[in-house]
């Protein structure tokens, strides 16, 4: 795959593509220009359109242009434009167009652009393998787009078939998507339909989602009900806790991260190095009340294992640190000093 962050440093000459030298200028002038970027965008296109007077355009020209008036200008609605024309002049469509108005779209959270860039890939008759389509999933979710539209070409997608032979990678690409309830909701239905056993990657994905949604009794179901059957013997270790004590501080919960700790004290406590105390005192959610005591008792847990003067040292540090941040919250909140306080 062709890189396109700095068309205009040689790469064109040493893929052979002397003849793009004017096709780039019509592009990259326009897009170091002070204007807005729907004015680029359009002088882009202008400026291409007056090159195809004097030179023929090919596949690689229309990839420089989707690139620049998708991505780097987020006009969706030209690049889509550009697309059809190429594909009106018989230049086949590319994997690159396609992930470029895939990445357009996304960024232009709307659901409409990414119904008709699936539109252009049907057309375009590119086969769609997992290795692709996970490709065209991570464009959606690396550029922003929203957990609606990344389940829309999600679903698209799985309707063909294409993910039925690679379930654990699909897995993988959903859960780390996931940032709502309604959409890990969608996500054990769906894994229930397909008769899915997680493993302990994809329990620690669920967890990490189940935080960003703030969802508590998501991340109970994750932590008490699908990890012990994910994990040989069942043999919870201080990692496992951890990855449950940061999905409650995800979802700013003091109370969940309380019984996290408490529950990792009466298992696991003799394998709690200052390391792992500092990520949980750092962790915990400053705005809520309770937070100074819990970090007090995580430090005092992990100095009980390991009393040494760096051990010792690190942690006051942490502490220190941490709880300058909640007296400074407090300040600034006036009318919450009390429940802070008692």
């Amino acid at each position: 795959m062709m890189r396109w962050t700095s068309p205009v440093r040689g790469q064109w000459k040493k893929k052979g593509c002397d003849k793009l030298s004017a096709f780039t200028d019509a592009v990259v002038v326009p897009w170091r220009s002070s204007s807005s970027l729907a004015q680029k965008a359009a002088r882009m296109r202008y400026e291409f359109d007056r090159v195809r007077l004097t030179h023929e355009a090919d596949q690689q020209s229309y990839e420089l242009l989707l690139y620049y008036t998708g991505v780097k200008c987020r006009q969706y609605n030209v690049a889509s434009s550009c697309a059809r024309e190429a594909f009106q002049l018989m230049i086949p469509i590319s994997k690159l167009m396609i992930t470029t108005l895939f990445q357009s779209a996304a960024l232009s959270a709307s659901a409409e652009n990414l119904d008709n860039c699936w539109d252009i890939l049907m057309s375009s008759g590119i086969p769609i393998t997992p290795d692709f389509a996970a490709k065209l999933l991570e464009c959606v979710h690396q550029k922003g787009g929203s957990e609606e539209s990344f389940l829309s070409v999600f679903q698209a997608i799985a309707h063909l078939g294409v993910f039925d032979d690679c379930l654990d990678k699909t897995v993988e690409i959903l859960l780390a998507k996931m940032r709502t309830k309604e959409g890990l909701q969608w996500f054990f239905d769906w894994s229930r339909q397909h008769h899915l056993s997680l493993n302990e990657y994809d329990v620690k994905l669920g967890l990490q989602a189940a935080g960003r949604a703030s969802d508590c009794e998501i991340i109970e179901h994750f932590f008490y009900d699908i990890l012990p059957e994910a994990v040989p013997g069942s043999q919870l270790t201080v990692h496992h806790y951890t990855w449950l004590f940061l999905a409650y501080a995800a979802a700013s919960s003091i109370e969940g991260c309380t019984s996290a700790f408490h529950a990792m004290k009466q298992s696991v406590s003799l394998s709690f190095h200052v390391q792992t105390a500092i990520r949980w005192i750092t962790a915990v959610p400053l705005n809520e009340p309770g937070a100074l005591q819990l970090m007090t008792d995580i430090a005092n847990l992990c100095k009980s294992n390991f009393s040494d003067d760096d051990t010792n040292g690190r942690l006051n540090e942490t502490l220190s640190r941490r709880s300058k941040l909640i007296i400074s919250n407090v300040w600034s909140m006036p009318d919450q000093f009390e429940k802070f306080i008692y």
